[in-house]
């Protein structure tokens, strides 16, 4: 048998080798001859391991990090595993760099664990994680250990006041991106411990569920003048005053809000009006949103890329017209549920917006799916949303 790799450089090898299945790689090319078991253990193709492409047991999985010890990147979204099965394998990953464990039923103890083993560790994503309801505190002795600069929280529906009390205690010197959105039972406590203790200079991502937070929480904000992203979700107890101490935020580039009932026209009149570098601005469901609003909006922001404007009943096409004229490098534009808008704005878009990758309007009723066929024909490789939220 002809054996069409004896003249083919090892590094030409591993790069075909790298499309092969890990599970695969581990259990039966190194069975082929001597050279591939060799090539097959190659630190260069485990540097990362994604058990969502995979279907891997926990004792395989234990098996191949015994053997491949230099992991950085391990991805476990939506995994089955048990609490005995992580704290097993956490032990294995003292290189491991970036962990994503969303969706999983992960414990206080494993968790507890895994920080403990990976001292390298700077990126954790515990999305969806029920069973978590803070940060285990660590021992004097592993105090340096906890370097996390990027951790995902959100939606850890049972995290709670307590919990920002060890992030703030245990995160407080490198953390650079924290989001804690969907954790309800946050409150001003709970933020301002996070506020109080993360270093001003150094929090740059910054996204948590504002249910039980009021204006007193969010002026704490104010000292994070490095902060370049902020998202509150369900800002229902939110008022003009919580804009007033955002517009001191002059660092931001994207803002982000949900349901900010009490938001009047002349408060977000006067914030965009003060936050000139924002690339990305998101008003889901916030009413005081109307036509001058869009109009500071285009006259402040002239570098924005990314707009959605929700359920904005006051919003009408000549809103929309400073914001297609204006803003020359946006690329997604999102007016679902703006019924006021009509196929007249459109018009303005074709003409200068070459960037543009994305068009939503669902239940913008006075748009026909005529007029947006000839806008897709118009600006090539553009997804555009119907009223029906079909894409055209």
């Amino acid at each position: 048998m002809v054996d069409y790799f004896s003249g083919v450089p090892d590094e030409v090898c591993l790069q075909v080798f790298v499309y092969i299945p890990l599970k695969q790689l581990h259990c039966f090319i190194p069975l082929v001859c001597k050279r591939w078991q060799r090539l097959a253990r190659d630190e260069s193709l485990w540097h990362s391991i994604s058990l969502s492409e995979l279907n891997i047991s926990p004792d395989l999985l234990e098996k191949i990090l015994s053997y491949h010890r230099a992991v950085k990147v391990l991805n476990m979204d939506h995994s089955e595993y048990e609490e005995k099965d992580f704290v097993r394998i956490w032990p294995l990953c003292e290189h491991l760099v970036k962990v994503s464990l969303a969706f999983c039923n992960m414990t206080q103890n494993a968790l507890f664990v895994l920080l403990s083993a990976c001292p390298k560790l700077r990126w954790l994503n515990l999305e969806g994680c029920q069973n978590i309801n803070h940060i285990p505190l660590p021992t004097v002795r592993d105090q340096s250990h906890y370097l996390i600069e990027h951790l995902n929280l959100s939606h850890c529906s049972n995290f709670n006041d307590l919990g920002c009390v060890t992030i703030g205690c245990i995160f407080s010197t490198k953390l650079r991106h924290l989001n804690i959105d969907g954790a309800m039972y946050i409150t001003d406590i709970g933020l301002g411990m996070i506020v109080d203790r993360c270093l001003a200079d150094r929090l740059e991502f910054l996204a948590f569920d504002g249910a039980e937070i009021t204006n007193l929480g969010i002026k704490k904000l104010q000292r994070f003048a490095s902060l370049q992203h902020l998202q509150v979700s369900f800002c229902n107890k939110l008022t003009d005053e919580a804009l007033d101490y955002i517009s001191t935020l002059v660092s931001l580039k994207e803002l982000y809000f949900k349901k900010g009932e009490h938001f009047s026209n002349l408060g977000l009149h006067h914030l965009f009006s003060c936050l000139i570098n924002l690339k990305s601005i998101s008003l889901l469901e916030c009413w005081g949103t109307d036509d001058k609003c869009l109009e500071i909006i285009s006259a402040s922001c002239p570098q924005l890329e990314r707009f959605a404007v929700t359920w904005a009943y006051k919003v009408t096409n000549a809103g929309v017209e400073f914001i297609a004229k204006r803003c020359r490098f946006i690329q997604a534009l999102n007016f679902t549920g703006s019924y006021q808008i009509t196929e007249q704005p459109l018009l303005s878009l074709l003409e200068t917006k070459s960037n543009l990758r994305l068009l939503n309007l669902t239940q913008c009723h006075l748009v026909c799916d005529e007029m947006l066929h000839k806008f897709k024909d118009s600006i090539p490789n553009i997804t555009i949303i119907n009223f029906y939220n079909e894409i055209i």
